[in-house]
């Protein structure tokens, strides 16, 4: 239940993406005031799939999120989210079942959504009034007790507390680490590839394993690929 009662702190949040946009519905909630400041021109979310798990369930649940996520996904109510892990050679046999090996796989519910629609359904609850575009974050300080949040544009921003929700590249990090920041991000010699398929292009391919309800993950050496259903017949 929503918290009526206002508090008395502000809180500025730097990105809105998922993270941002979620905090930014959570602290409303609960009567923080609270802005969020976008570099880009329009919330949009860039990537394929999201899974949600039991846990992630259960906190979009007590943030009062869970049915505009699941209204936003192809599922009517969550569905069962253990993975399967087949062989990513031959013909796929299964290597391993969670639903086989747990005494009660069905308490393991989940959602797939595509991330753009996730970011939707929540976006739609956020008060307009709050959400600020084309405000890039450059730096943010500590001036006389207060949190400053300076930008491209020349304008500044104060509040209590600042939320850095920007990103890889983040503005806010350096205030945050300050001169203990870890080495500039490097490469780890491994590498991961996103995107998103219809179910009916995988079975005219001749794919027999069934992929439309449940996750599944086809393992080989050194490597694997994980496939889960996201809503309108894609993975």
């Amino acid at each position: 239940m929503a918290n009526s009662s206002r508090k008395d702190f502000t809180v500025a949040i730097v990105g809105g993406g998922i993270c941002g946009a979620v905090a930014a519905h959570g602290l409303s909630r609960a009567g923080v005031p609270v802005q969020v400041f976008e570099s880009a021109s329009k919330f949009s979310e860039v990537g394929a799939g999201i899974g949600i798990g039991p846990n992630a369930l259960r906190a979009l649940d007590g943030l009062g999120l869970l049915k505009a996520v699941i209204s936003h996904s192809d599922h009517a109510e969550p569905t069962m989210r253990v993975f399967k892990f087949v062989s990513g050679s031959g013909s796929h046999e299964v290597v391993f079942d969670y639903e086989a090996s747990m005494e009660h796989p069905e308490k393991l519910q989940g959602v797939g959504i595509y991330r753009p629609a996730f970011l939707d359904a929540v976006v739609e609850q956020l008060d307009p009034s709050m959400i600020h575009f084309h405000k890039r974050c450059t730096s943010v300080s500590s001036e006389n007790g207060r949190s400053v949040v300076r930008f491209t544009d020349g304008t500044i921003h104060e509040a209590d507390i600042v939320i850095g929700a920007d990103g890889i590249h983040s503005a806010t990090r350096h205030f945050v680490v300050g001169n203990d920041a870890p080495e500039p991000l490097a490469f780890t010699n491994t590498a991961a590839f996103r995107g998103l398929v219809p179910y009916e292009d995988l079975v005219r391919a001749g794919i027999k394993t069934e992929l439309s309800e449940r996750p599944v993950c086809f393992i080989g050496q050194g490597k694997h690929i994980i496939c889960y259903p996201i809503g309108d017949g894609r993975l």
